[in-house]
């Protein structure tokens, strides 16, 4: 396997990145307990290989386990973890991976304005990188919080705008 692969030729990115892609697969399959296993030793190493990159990439994928077993404040901090590091090395896209993500986790508890407002920036930073399938996501996020405050203008604009990228992108 890549993972043992990895461990013969002494190469920890790579390393890491096999432990990654084997959490993917179990996180995937509904294995939290075993995804959660392997991510967090990707992002051992690359705590130990200063691999700024990967930690950030880890980080969020254990918030992403957290949210799914539902354990909300948990999650947040990872996810806010994550965004202090792609702040740092300046990954703009995935900023928007993670404010989209935080915005997710307060529609969960129903705080809907501060959903409402890392949604938006989340859709700032992909309209900025002109990442189509990001503004996609970010417009259905935004229509889903619109629809929840009873503002069904707003959410039918947001949504149709979603729905048009949505068309292209099959395309």
């Amino acid at each position: 396997t890549a993972i043992n692969i990895s461990e013969k030729i002494n190469n920890k990115i790579l390393l890491s990145d096999s432990l990654g892609n084997a959490g993917k697969v179990f996180s995937l399959r509904g294995d939290l307990e075993n995804a959660l296993e392997f991510y967090q030793r990707s992002l051992a190493i690359d705590k130990e290989a200063g691999y700024e990159e990967g930690k950030a990439i880890r980080l969020n994928d254990i918030g992403t386990i957290y949210k799914k077993q539902g354990e909300l404040d948990e999650a947040i901090v990872f996810f806010n973890d994550s965004l202090k590091i792609n702040e740092s090395i300046k990954s703009r896209s995935e900023i928007a991976v993670n404010l989209s993500n935080i915005g997710g986790i307060y529609e969960e508890k129903g705080d809907l304005n501060k959903a409402l407002e890392f949604y938006k920036k989340a859709l700032e930073i992909d309209k900025e990188l002109e990442y189509r399938r990001g503004i996609a996501i970010d417009l259905k996020n935004i229509a889903s919080i619109y629809k929840a405050m009873e503002k069904t203008e707003e959410a039918e604009d947001y949504r149709q705008r979603a729905e048009k990228i949505y068309k292209i992108l099959k395309k």
